[in-house]
């Protein structure tokens, strides 16, 4: 087995921003502000505050919905494109390294996730976690965190990417760990031990 190599999907291996966006603004009818939008686990916190007063949205209601007509929907995905630099640093990657997709998103977005990788990467992708499944009648929910697939992962862990700050510090203790910034959005955050704003960047340091 080859050491392996982890990414995050959303905006980090594929754009799926604006496609998330559409549906909010689609489905909500509010005028979701695009410079709000950090990362997918901050969409119901960022939605509750630009609802009308009086009309509260469940957490779990807003998830399941999500899940329901969202992140299973390959057509809601359309917009959805590779972050700039993937398509040419990915193969090349994958002939040193597996490279595992770790993503939040909630398990039932297998089929899309595992299309999206197919279309764009071939087969350079080797597998995919997802954080979160269940949700089912009872609301119940399961999560293995990033920070404990990658910890338990057999074989040798060269490194992990993502756009989320938090993410990256609760997993820089168990690999190394990078946070992909193109922007310079969270240039301020303190405590991220490696950082790179590129695909490019990454073929630099890997290849």
């Amino acid at each position: 087995m080859k050491p392996v190599m982890f990414f995050d999907f959303d905006d980090m291996l594929m754009e799926t921003r604006e496609a998330s966006i559409d549906y909010i603004r689609f489905r909500y009818k509010v005028a979701f502000p695009e410079e709000a939008y950090l990362c997918g686990n901050s969409l119901w916190q960022i939605l509750s505050e630009l609802l009308p007063a009086g009309e509260k949205l469940e957490k779990d209601n807003f998830y399941l919905d999500w899940r329901d007509n969202f992140l299973t929907s390959i057509d809601r995905h359309q917009k959805a494109k590779p972050v700039a630099g993937a398509v040419e640093v990915v193969p090349a990657l994958s002939a040193q390294f597996d490279l595992w997709v770790v993503t939040a998103r909630q398990e039932a977005s297998k089929p899309v996730v595992l299309e999206l990788c197919r279309r764009f990467f071939g087969q350079h992708i080797t597998g995919v976690h997802f954080v979160w499944r269940g949700g089912d009648e009872s609301k119940s929910w399961v999560s293995v965190p990033k920070k404990d697939f990658i910890a338990n992962f057999p074989g040798e862990s060269v490194a992990f990417f993502d756009d989320n700050p938090g993410e990256i510090m609760e997993t820089q203790g168990v690999v190394s760990a990078y946070l992909f910034d193109q922007t310079g959005i969270h240039a301020s955050v303190q405590g991220i031990n490696n950082r790179v704003k590129s695909w490019e960047e990454i073929g630099q340091l890997f290849l």
